[in-house]
């Protein structure tokens, strides 16, 4: 019992000390001066490479006749891109998928066949070949093109180079902030990472080529390559001394 006493003595105390201590601390770190500054590091390239993400589909009463055509025409197409430059390597092919369709107009469900689907991925290492191996596409009897995404072969070096320039960036900014004040820069206080962004501007001139060439057929032509925009951000907080 008089050790509990004791304590109930001792813990304002214990308050009025933290209490202080924090009061302390947050004055210093109200006026200690300080800079923060948002460092932006850009990077401008063409793309270089593009991945289109393809499918067939094929519907049929019997699933077995209709994943046969499906292969086919994968294993033909396959066959078209080789003389194009395409490896094997360069095609990732997706699931198999093989659904029922039913009608559900009448009363009950009516079985209409089955439809059979598989996707794939093939990277174009050579843009140049693009709108050709579009026009192949189209003539492959592939049923659909769900995207074509365009990338730079040096992605992961680019972000370093994005990240370099945003911290000289930011050193750059607080300098000269700093000199307008009369101050010099002090060590730094604290650095938040944002990370960054990679955006890709489409060419207007290329897509309405390839895709007049991906319907006529018509191989070829000049390729404009889309612009890689490789963005990097990074806040930093400076001490400042001030100038005698």
């Amino acid at each position: 019992m008089p050790e509990t006493k004791k304590l109930y003595r001792l813990r304002p105390l214990l308050i009025v000390f933290f209490s202080l201590s924090t009061w302390i601390a947050h004055a210093h770190n109200v006026e200690r001066p300080s800079i923060s500054v948002v460092g932006v590091g850009k990077i401008e390239v063409s793309a270089d490479l593009a991945d289109l993400n393809l499918g067939f589909a094929v519907e049929g009463m019997d699933s077995g006749t209709a994943m046969n055509e499906v292969n086919q025409r994968l294993k033909n197409f396959l066959s078209q891109l080789r003389k194009r430059g395409v490896t094997d390597a360069d095609v990732v092919a997706g699931n198999l998928r093989i659904n029922p369709r039913y009608d559900y107009q009448g009363r009950r469900p009516r079985f209409t066949g089955y439809v059979v689907e598989r996707s794939l991925t093939v990277s174009v290492k050579a843009l140049d070949n693009l709108p050709a191996i579009l026009a192949t596409t189209v003539a492959s009897k592939v049923s659909n093109i769900n995207a074509v995404r365009y990338r730079n072969s040096q992605h992961q070096s680019l972000i370093a180079q994005a990240r370099k320039a945003a911290i000289a960036n930011s050193k750059r900014k607080a300098t000269a902030l700093a000199a307008g004040y009369n101050a010099e820069l002090g060590p730094i206080y604290s650095v938040v990472y944002r990370g960054g962004e990679t955006t890709t501007q489409p060419n207007a001139q290329l897509q309405s080529t390839v895709a007049e060439r991906a319907m006529t057929g018509r191989p070829g032509g000049v390729y404009l390559p889309d612009q890689i925009t490789i963005t990097d951000r990074v806040d930093v907080v400076f001490e400042l001394i001030p100038r005698s």
